[in-house]
C-alpha cells in the first residue's frame, strides 16, 4: 500500500497532467510535465501510456485526432491498480 506521502505526490503529478489534457499540448517549457511523469514512473514503470502522453503533449505537429485523454485515463487506472487513492478531481471517471 502506498504511503500518504507517495499518494500526495502522485495526485499532485496527476494535477499537472490533467491541466494538459484539455489542449493536449504543453505550453512553454515541458519541465513540469517531465517532473510529473517522473514521479508517476516510479510507481508504474512499464506503462506505455506515460510515453504516449509525453509524445502527444510535446509534439507540435501532432494529428488533430491525437489527444492526451486516453493515456491519462490509462495512467490513472494503472495507479489505482497499484493501490493509490486518486483524488476525485483527478479521476475523470468519478462522475465529476
Amino acid at each position: 500500500m502506498p504511503s500518504r506521502y507517495e499518494t500526495t505526490n502522485v495526485n499532485v503529478a496527476l494535477q499537472v497532467l490533467r491541466a494538459i489534457v484539455p489542449s493536449s499540448q504543453v505550453q512553454g517549457d515541458p519541465i513540469s510535465l517531465r517532473l510529473a511523469l517522473r514521479v508517476i514512473l516510479t510507481h508504474i514503470t512499464d506503462s506505455p501510456a506515460l510515453v504516449e502522453f509525453w509524445t502527444i503533449a510535446t509534439n507540435k505537429h501532432r494529428l488533430a485526432h491525437q489527444a492526451c485523454i486516453q493515456p491519462y485515463l490509462a495512467i490513472v487506472a494503472r495507479l489505482k491498480q497499484a493501490g493509490f487513492a486518486i483524488d476525485a478531481e483527478n479521476d475523470l471517471h468519478s462522475g465529476r
